[in-house]
This record gives C-alpha cells, sequence and structure tokens, in this order.
C-alpha cells in the first residue's frame, strides 16, 4: 500500500511538472505564432529565451510614440513585465536600468557615415500609466543650433532624477529635425543588454522624428 502511494505521488509530481512545462511551450507558442497577443499583453513573465525575446521587442518597438509639448520632444515607449533572476515576475525596470535609443538621417552621408544622435535615459516605470515608462523629454532648446558633434547631459524638464545623456556625430553644417530610428539597446545592472537590431527595426513601419 505505502508503495503503491509513492508511486503514485511520484506520477503526480511528474504529471504536475508536465503540465506547467506545457501550458509555459503554449503560451510562448501563442505569442511567436499571434502578434496579437504580443500586443494585448503587459506581462511576458510566462516566457523564456526565444519568446521573451521576441514578444519584448514587438512590444517596444509597437508602443513607441513621440509627440512635441511646450518645446520639449517627448519620446514613450511601453512598459511590461518579465521574468527575474528567480523567474518571478518583475518589472522591466528592475532587470534593466538603461535605455538608449540610436537615430540617423536618411540619406545624408558625412565623411562615409549617415548623421546619428543616441538618446540614453534611466528606465522608470511611469507614475501615471503601469504600462508605460516614464518619457523622455528632450528641450530642444537646450541642443546645439550649428550642426556639430557633441555630447550633451540634459535633465529632464519634469524629473530631475532622470538625465538624458545625448550624443551627436558626423554632423552636417545644420542640425537635423529629421531621424529615423534604427536601433535600441536595453542595458541591464550587470553589464548584459537586450539589442534591437537595425534588421529588427526595419521589419516595422518606420519610426520619424520630427521637429
Amino acid at each position: 500500500m505505502k508503495r503503491t502511494f509513492g508511486s503514485l505521488a511520484i506520477f503526480g509530481a511528474f504529471f504536475a511538472l508536465g503540465f506547467v512545462y506545457l501550458m509555459t511551450m503554449s503560451a510562448s507558442f501563442q505569442m511567436l505564432r499571434d502578434p496579437a497577443a504580443i500586443r494585448d499583453s503587459y506581462d511576458f513573465s510566462n516566457l523564456r529565451e526565444d519568446a521573451l525575446r521576441i514578444a519584448m521587442k514587438e512590444r517596444l518597438l509597437r508602443d513607441f510614440t513621440y509627440g512635441i509639448h511646450d518645446q520639449n520632444l517627448e519620446i514613450s515607449l511601453s512598459h511590461f513585465f518579465i521574468p527575474g533572476e528567480t523567474g518571478a515576475k518583475t518589472s522591466l525596470c528592475e532587470t534593466y536600468s538603461r535605455l538608449q535609443l540610436h537615430f540617423e538621417v536618411h540619406g545624408v552621408v558625412v565623411n562615409g557615415d549617415a548623421p546619428s544622435m543616441d538618446i540614453e535615459g534611466p528606465c522608470i516605470t511611469s507614475a501615471q500609466s503601469p504600462s508605460r515608462l516614464q518619457s523622455f523629454l528632450v528641450p530642444l532648446g537646450s541642443l546645439p543650433n550649428s550642426g556639430e558633434d557633441s555630447d550633451l547631459e540634459l535633465n529632464n524638464p519634469q524629473n530631475a532624477e532622470q538625465k538624458l545623456r545625448i550624443s551627436f556625430k558626423n554632423m552636417e553644417a545644420n542640425l537635423p529635425n529629421q531621424w529615423i530610428l534604427v536601433s535600441m539597446l536595453l542595458k541591464d545592472k550587470n553589464g548584459g543588454f537586450l539589442n534591437l537590431k537595425a534588421n529588427e527595426v526595419r521589419r516595422h513601419d518606420p519610426v520619424l522624428l520630427e521637429w
């Protein structure tokens, strides 16, 4: 009787593990198969490896928005939940501390390379909406008037704790006012990163900044 009970217990444990694995794989497959499942979800904590990376990249690119408000360029991206180091549900910004956006000018070459602009800042969840990151606010009046290579550190006009680093390279005589998103980089606290490369960004509708 004890042996039968022990066998049933072992069988039950394996069955439970197998069920959890199948449910995780099913969710992962659904995300890979159906882009709408990514658009409608802000919780990717049940995903792993390729399925997780695909969902994160899709969400970041599809929810990228920008606008001009009070002479500030406002860039907004989506926030979502991912598995942390222990596999538990955690905020994107608990894992990735900084976000870098790389833009270039289309159809222009200076000394063999396109003019580029990098905007980097901390990953902070928005206090107004848990489904968004705190916007990057770039005071347009603080940008250089002439087109010259430069590195700037600017304060967010609405949050002094958020400092943005902006780098211009391969510039023309005048500062361009149209930029296309080329790549995106999320940096974690341990030196790792999630890289959205140029070929991945190109699969989506172009993200154009204009002011």
